[in-house]
């Protein structure tokens, strides 16, 4: 969609409410190692944006590591003539190639595209039915999606944040200008400094709105 760092993508689509570009400037910051990221692009990311960044990236980590390191039961095929055999091999080729695949180092796979993978290759001396099975009932306890979730999750609560950033900064421009109003009105704050002034009328409503009705 754009030329430009997925950093200066977000800061656009924050600034201007492109909200288009939140999910596909989001998802390529995925991709980009945090240590990949300059204090540049840290700002222009914003607080907000890289809280979510951050813990989206942990949170899938620690999803990949448990998924690596739990290595599932494999599920028997009825017609298997083999099923000792099979257990076996899938055990094996999980703890070895499995592992070596999530966390590779320069292109370390998804769950979804690592479970995709073995759905269609054959493996030798495992049947066709043992490894479908497995794989199916693998993905059905939501390992196939935890990734996206957790994206999507993040995206969901950054794009709630283009509706409210501004519906906060609008609510707080109203007391202030209803703040100013009552120090121009109010005999006891005349004489002190406008900013303090205001800032002891705010802090006044917030305390009257706290009172039970």
């Amino acid at each position: 969609m754009c030329d430009f760092h997925p950093a200066l993508q977000f800061e656009l689509a924050r600034c201007y409410r492109i909200e288009d570009w939140i999910e596909p400037a989001f998802r390529q910051l995925m991709d980009i190692p945090i240590t990949s990221l300059e204090m540049s692009h840290m700002r222009q990311i914003g607080d907000a944006g890289y809280f979510w960044l951050v813990q989206t990236k942990a949170q899938i980590d620690n999803h990949r590591k448990h998924f690596a390191f739990d290595t599932p039961a494999a599920i028997n095929d009825p017609a298997c003539n083999t099923p000792a055999t099979c257990n076996y091999t899938w055990s094996r080729e999980w703890d070895t190639t499995i592992s070596e695949l999530i966390h590779h180092p320069d292109v370390p796979m998804s769950c979804i595209d690592l479970l995709n993978l073995l759905e269609e290759t054959e493996i030798d001396d495992l049947c066709e039915g043992h490894r479908k099975r497995t794989v199916s009932w693998v993905c059905g306890i939501g390992h196939a999606t935890k990734e996206e979730d957790l994206i999507d999750a993040a995206v969901t609560a950054l794009m709630s944040l283009q509706t409210d950033e501004p519906i906060r900064a609008a609510l707080m421009s109203s007391v202030v200008d209803g703040a100013e109003r009552q120090v121009q009105g109010t005999s006891s704050l005349r004489g002190q400094p406008i900013s303090k002034a205001i800032t002891s009328v705010i802090h006044r409503s917030h305390s009257i709105e706290l009172v039970p009705r």
